[in-house]
């Protein structure tokens, strides 16, 4: 029998079934509410959720300016405290190893005050896209980043064949 079937086997409905009881039973729920917009137009931005000891924030790095060019890629970062009547504060931007600064389509993954900073490309004056290598650790509570290693594209196809 191989892992995956193995995974199949052992979970069985009822055991899917006590999970799912368990994961409502600890979520909270969740209110909308309207925030603040950023200080200015941002899209494909990287955002995540961490928490400095006193509330939780959103945090937004990098991404494309109003002018929707290759010039608008930036390294901007930003936080939203969600307490009542917050602002965006402006965080200190983004490090970059490549000549280009700012990058798009990454990702944010936050875990208590880090938020961790993943991949994305920058964007050339005659449109050529590179792939960022460097990643980082963000970590509100001293409001620095902190490197996380480089990797390229060529490097995560091994992982990933073996998974298969």
């Amino acid at each position: 029998m191989n892992s995956l079937n193995a995974l199949k086997f052992r979970l069985s409905p009822v055991v899917i079934a006590f999970l799912m009881s368990i994961i409502t039973s600890y979520s909270a729920p969740i209110k909308a509410q309207m925030l603040p917009q950023l200080p200015e137009p941002v899209s494909n931005n990287a955002v995540a959720i961490v928490n400095d000891g006193k509330s939780d924030l959103i945090l937004s790095f990098s991404g494309l300016g109003a002018g929707r060019q290759a010039a608008s890629v930036h390294n901007k970062a930003w936080a939203l405290p969600l307490i009542k009547n917050s602002k965006w504060q402006a965080l200190p931007e983004v490090p970059h190893i490549e000549s280009l600064s700012g990058r798009l389509a990454a990702i944010a993954v936050g875990i208590n005050e880090n938020a961790y900073l993943f991949g994305g490309y920058t964007v050339g004056a005659d449109h050529s896209e590179v792939s960022t290598k460097d990643n980082y650790r963000f970590n509100i509570k001293s409001r620095k980043y902190f490197g996380c290693g480089s990797f390229t594209s060529t490097d995560m196809i091994t992982p990933l064949l073996s998974l298969f």
